[in-house]
């Protein structure tokens, strides 16, 4: 065998290596993103329950103060407005921290394919939880 020959077959096994390499750390990498994204998108809808307890025990405060209706419903419009500002607000810089070439792999744009995403991906938190 020619040293030419050895050469280039040393070649062609550091590309090779490097190929699937590059092609192993890119599909981690996706798989990566989408694990974050589905524990992201958990944990805002943790806030969100949140915000729907605080909601109810203000309300039960109010109703117990004996405030008008009218003042309740006033109230319970705010809040509503504040909630779909709180979904829209935060999956818009959930999107935004991520760059253009991974918009591709993350399957939601809004709150509601978000809700449909982590119904798809639900037993990833199943699973993180139970350990």
């Amino acid at each position: 065998m020619t040293y030419a020959a050895m050469f280039l077959m040393y070649v062609f096994g550091y590309v090779t290596c490097k190929t699937f390499y590059y092609l192993q750390s890119s599909r981690l990498s996706v798989i990566l993103l989408q694990t974050a994204n589905v524990f992201s998108l958990f944990l805002l809808t943790r806030a969100l329950e949140c915000y729907e307890v605080s909601k109810a025990l203000c309300l039960k405060d109010l109703h117990e103060k004996g405030l008008s209706d009218s003042n309740i419903k006033i109230y319970e419009n705010n809040f509503e407005t504040e909630i779909k500002n709180f979904k829209t607000k935060s999956i818009d810089q959930l999107l935004g921290l991520h760059p253009t070439f991974f918009h591709e792999v993350i399957d939601y744009e809004d709150w509601e394919s978000g809700m449909k995403f982590l119904e798809q991906n639900r037993d990833l938190i199943i699973n993180a939880y139970s350990k």
